[in-house]
């Protein structure tokens, strides 16, 4: 994918975008012509919740300011990634990783592992971290377990995203940025003064891009998808002061999303396996059956025979397959075929922050209090193909023996059952419709001591409305009105109830032969047609206490230590329906009896009903009148985490620093399905650090870090072994090793030119594991597989995770840019490229060869010119100038006969 274009930046008045900037540096002065881009120095950063210079804090912290970002051309949060060691993140789902802590899941009734703060306040998503850089100061990432000043699920690290704050002077500044793809962004602010006291601040944006990364050479849907979007978003901010004893500061904001299909989420997949297929489950495309979230006899087109009329265009040709893995030949990757658009809307999504701050003598109290709302919704595809009209299941014969209602009565030996006609046609709908609250006090100290420290108490809740997926047949009649139904297999001597949609349960010998007895009744009016709905309500409150001191014990030695106390508490109410059509409901005697619906949502062990998981609330579990089968779980999480630190200042330019932080995240629920273990306990990591931080002047800064992390419990969806066979629990990892080490560094030789350097090793190691199944490969013959003495269970062979690397940890990665500031009289112009390389990584904890996603480079170029009064800005750009695919994901759809697919998400 190339995208080249030309921004046209003017400004009215005092600029805020300079001609020089910093890469976690100070700049100079913004008409100052004699630095480029990038100055050695230390910009200022509130990563320990005071100003200091980020050359000066003991803290793996990268600082990246929106003026270098318009510099060079850190546009997305995957480009802070590469100027981020050890920072990962993926689009398609929106999950941040830091140095191998990531989250396995995307269920909201699970936390984060790296705690997102946006001006202080916790929010459980990365969105705001991409916003226009005319709103943002700069983006802070601190790497690492946060176990004091940010322990809420800070156990992977932090980001927080400052704004830019209303000024004492008159200000205004627009920007225009135009580029192919039909993308086009205006943004604006305006910021001054209203008394000597009072200070304003307003800024808009408005974003469009018509044409997508992706195009649907289907007739029926002729779409172009892929970061097609209309979106804007407005605020307003208030400062004051009342003399030198409080200050104060408010931001309200709102935002609006209409995209078809861009933003986080949007079409980025490369579907990398054939449509035209026979067999069950169908072809490998995406559906709720494939992806392993219900049976296979859930969904359109799961059935035996079934067959596609229309060829995926990223892979035309099939070759053939390698350990069982689809492989294609001819195709582009940048096309798909569907008869639904993907939508993605955000809306009803207010925000405010509240800032307030006394200054007593030798200490400030300060209060960060904000709600936030988030509503997002997307539509999809449920296949992945513009398959349509229906498909015809054909009857079978069915004995007499042993069969009652509805099938006809028997003569002679037996009857045909009728077939059933299946639509080709679904949706599907995600929906995340979240709140946050929060509030902080803090007391700190102010004076210039021996001794510093800080103390707070934090207050938090969210709310979810949240819906993982909700599945529609509208041209399936019978969906709407369907039947309870309950399954008797007769065997000679034996009998056994066979609710088959579990795996656990099998016919009995003999089934097909001995007959079947059928009982049917009404089940609740379905009139949306759902044969698939999960969705939790209910939320976490969390409260904390914490403190944290630092000592200056010896001219160049600094000792800290901090503690937090943290509490969770989750309690949600998930609701379940599932609703079976055509498919038999005897395992071993699959014959469709008839065009009903089956309603499968209690009493047929697709739903746990044993009430087993420790979660859930007695009394809370059972089927409601309107169909849906609903249970309350409710538990609580606590622990105490801190760090301990030593600092050696040889001289006023050097930082040497070794730390010890315990991290915790809190437990989470597999929320919306009924699981039978939807609890996973709390996760921690005992991590280890040795930093270095170095200026030799103006002319090269170096700062490094190594460390070992001990990481225990962590949590994650896997298929587990049972009395009863094979299931999907939430379960904990029991421990993983992650080691690595950071380079990030600055070469200035001359002030005009800066060379910056950085690379990140990262070792994940899964040390100790229990027995899980790869539903990609339930019989462990891929080559990378490892039963280690693990069971067989239900004819399918468990595997042991161990030597596994963990997901989203790219073993080196490395980022290079070099710029050069020319000074003519008319102005500046700098010359900035970027080379990033990201080596190949696994994206699922099964380290397999079709979950990994290939090695990666990308080269980006852009010329910046400001006139020499600091009043206008020219930007032409270039971002991935030579074409490259690359990667940030990679997901397989699951088993079909032609084998395994893949699907590669783009960046």
């Amino acid at each position: 994918m190339t995208r080249t274009g030309l921004l046209l930046t003017c400004a009215v008045g005092a600029l805020g975008l300079s001609a020089t900037g910093a890469f976690a540096q100070t700049a100079p002065a913004a008409a100052d012509p004699t630095y480029g881009a990038v100055e050695v120095g230390g910009v200022t950063v509130t990563a320990e919740r005071r100003e200091a210079n980020v050359q000066d804090i003991p803290v793996a912290v990268t600082a990246i300011t929106s003026a270098v970002r318009d510099q060079l051309g850190i546009v997305t949060i995957q480009d802070i990634t590469q100027f981020t060691p050890g920072f990962s993140y993926t689009t398609s789902n929106d999950r941040a990783s830091v140095r191998g802590v990531s989250r396995f899941t995307n269920n909201q009734a699970s936390q984060g592992s790296v705690a997102i703060y946006s001006d202080g306040v916790y929010i459980s998503s990365t969105f705001e971290a991409g916003k226009a850089t005319i709103f943002t100061d700069r983006v802070e990432v601190l790497r690492g377990p946060q176990g004091t000043l940010y322990g809420r699920n800070a156990i992977g690290g932090a980001v927080n995203i400052i704004s830019r704050r209303p000024s004492d002077h008159w200000y205004a500044e627009a920007r225009a940025n135009v580029g192919n793809f039909g993308a086009r962004e205006i943004t604006a602010a305006v910021s001054g003064p209203i008394t000597d006291w009072l200070r304003f601040r307003l800024a808009y944006s408005k974003s469009d891009q018509t044409e997508g990364w992706f195009s649907n050479v289907s007739t029926l849907g002729n779409s172009s998808e892929g970061n097609v979007r209309n979106e804007y978003y407005v605020e307003g901010q208030l400062a004051f002061n009342v003399g030198d004893v409080l200050d104060g500061w408010l931001r309200v904001g709102y935002r609006e999303w209409n995209n078809n299909n861009g933003g986080p989420g949007n079409r980025s997949s490369q579907l990398l396996y054939g449509y035209n297929t026979v067999g069950s489950p169908g072809s490998g495309a995406t559906n709720i059956a494939t992806s392993g979230l219900v049976p296979n006899y859930l969904g359109n087109g799961q059935f035996p025979g079934q067959t596609y009329n229309s060829v995926n265009p990223a892979c035309p040709t099939l070759l053939p397959a390698i350990n069982n893995v689809q492989n294609c030949s001819g195709g582009n990757p940048r096309q798909f075929r569907t008869n639904t658009p993907g939508l993605i809307d955000l809306d009803n999504t207010p925000v405010v922050v509240a800032q307030l701050t006394y200054h007593g003598p030798g200490f400030d109290v300060h209060y960060t209090g904000g709600y936030w709302r988030y509503k997002y919704g997307l539509d999809f595809e449920v296949d992945n193909s513009d398959a349509t009209g229906t498909y015809t299941f054909p009857g079978s014969s069915v004995p007499c023996t042993g069969v009652a209602t509805p099938v006809p009565s028997c003569t002679g030996a037996g009857v045909n059952s009728p077939g059933v006609n299946i639509s080709r046609v679904g949706s599907g709908h995600y929906e995340e419709d979240k709140e946050w609250n929060s509030h902080e006090v803090t007391i700190s100290s102010t004076g210039s001591g021996d001794l510093t420290w800080i103390a707070g108490v934090y207050y938090y809740t969210d709310n979810n409305f949240y819906t993982p997926l909700d599945v529609r047949d509208p041209l399936q009649p019978e969906i709407g009105a369907p039947v309870r139904s309950y399954t008797t297999c007769v065997a000679p001597g034996a009998g056994i109830n066979s609710p088959v949609l579990s795996a656990a349960i099998v016919a009995a010998p003999g089934c097909a032969s001995a007959g079947q007895s059928i009982v049917n009744s009404l089940a609740a009016p379905n009139p949306l047609r759902r044969y698939f709905y999960n969705h939790f309500d209910g939320g976490t409150t969390s409260y904390a206490a914490f403190g944290q001191t630092a000592w200056h014990f010896a001219p160049q030695l600094t000792a800290t230590i901090g503690l937090r106390y943290s509490h969770d508490n989750t309690d949600v109410i998930e609701s379940f329906r599932a609703v079976a059509y055509g498919t038999g409901l005897c395992s071993g005697c699959i014959t469709p009896l008839s065009n009903i619906a089956y309603d499968v949502s209690d009493n047929f062990l697709i739903i746990d009903v044993t009430n087993t998981d420790p979660s859930v609330v007695a009394g809370s579990s059972g089927l409601g009148a309107d169909g849906y089968y609903r249970r309350r779980l409710n538990n609580n999480w606590s622990a105490v985490t801190g760090v301990a630190k030593l600092e050696w200042r040889p001289d006023d330019d050097t930082l040497i620093y070794a730390s010890y932080t315990r991290g915790f995240k809190a437990g989470g629920y597999n929320a919306g399905v009924i699981a039978a273990a939807a609890t996973a306990n709390s996760e921690h990591i005992d991590a280890y650090e040795l930093g270095l931080k170095r200026n030799w002047g103006r002319v090269f800064q170096i700062n490094a870090s190594l460390f070992y992390y001990n990481y225990t419990d962590a949590q994650a969806p896997l298929r587990v072994p049972t009395a009863f066979g094979l299931r999907t629990d939430f379960t904990n990892i029991p421990q993983v090793r992650n080691l690595g080490f950071e380079l990030e560094t600055i070469w200035s030789p001359v002030p005009q030119f800066q060379l910056l350097f950085n690379y990140a090793l990262l070792d994940t190691q899964i040390t100790n594991s229990g027995c899980y199944l790869d539903p990609v490969d339930p019989l462990a013959r891929q080559p990378e597989a490892s039963p280690g003495g693990c069971p067989i269970v239900g004819g399918n062979q468990t595997q042991n995770l161990r030597g596994a690397q963990m997901p989203s940890s790219p073993r080196n990665r490395v980022t290079m840019n070099a710029n050069y500031t020319f000074h003519f009289d008319p102005g500046n112009l700098t010359l900035s490229a970027t080379f990033a390389y990201r080596a190949s990584t696994f994206y699922d904890i099964f380290n397999r060869s079709y979950t990994r996603a290939p090695a990666y480079s990308q080269t980006d170029l852009r010329a910046t010119f400001t006139d020499r009064n600091n009043r206008y800005t020219l930007i032409a750009y270039g971002r991935n100038i030579f074409d490259e695919l690359g990667y940030d994901g990679v997901t397989t759809p699951g088993l079909s006969n032609l084998g395994i697919g893949r699907t590669q998400s783009l960046t």
